[in-house]
């Protein structure tokens, strides 16, 4: 686990030295300013923000349901023709981010669920990390990985929307799991067959 750290910690800081994660941090500060300040400018950052306030516009209009997927473009619509929401956001097709998108399409019950799906893997590969002692480990860590960077990545994109993402991510999840579950259980399909002869 020292050593994982470790190597976080180096990559982390090789990734930050070279300079580009400053200036898209730079940027990002730049255009969250501009957007509160109230300008017009449409910028990546403007767009994610008013998606977001119409998100949660949605979400506190329709706690319970939501509004589904195919109402979301006359919602903003609506919105936009009674100045609630800036014209730039027309026609977008999710809300870049998997938990406003949840809140939105499915109410406070798809945000829940949304976020059981990510929480529940988080717990089964810490129990993972813990309970397997040996070479296995490395299945835990990797679904831990991948749990951790589409929960994050989801703050600001939809990787559960897109079939790719979603296809990646439940493979490999259910690899993980499947190796340490495997793992825990010393008895293989293999032994418990020629044990039962």
């Amino acid at each position: 686990m020292l050593l994982f750290a470790v190597i976080l910690l180096f990559m982390g800081s090789v990734l930050i030295s070279t300079g580009s994660v400053i200036d898209r941090t730079q940027l990002a500060v730049e255009q969250a300013s501009s957007y509160f300040k109230g300008s017009e400018s449409k910028s990546g950052v403007s767009i994610r923000m008013e998606l977001w306030r119409g998100a949660l516009m949605a979400g506190r209009e329709h706690p319970l349901l939501g509004i589904g997927y195919r109402e979301r473009e006359t919602f903003l619509q609506q919105k936009i023709l009674v100045g609630e929401l800036k014209p730039y956001v027309a026609n977008k097709h999710h809300a870049h981010n998997d938990y406003l998108d949840a809140l939105q399409s499915r109410g406070v019950p798809g945000l829940i669920l949304q976020i059981l799906i990510y929480a529940i893997l988080i717990l089964i590969f810490i129990r993972g990390i813990k309970g397997v002692g040996d070479e296995k480990i490395f299945a835990a860590l990797a679904g831990m990985l991948v749990t951790i960077s589409y929960a994050t990545y989801s703050l600001t994109e939809e990787p559960m929307f897109h079939g790719h993402p979603l296809v990646f991510f439940i493979i490999i999840t259910s690899l993980c799991i499947g190796i340490v579950k495997y793992r825990k259980n010393p008895v293989s399909a293999d032994n418990s067959r020629q044990s039962s002869q």
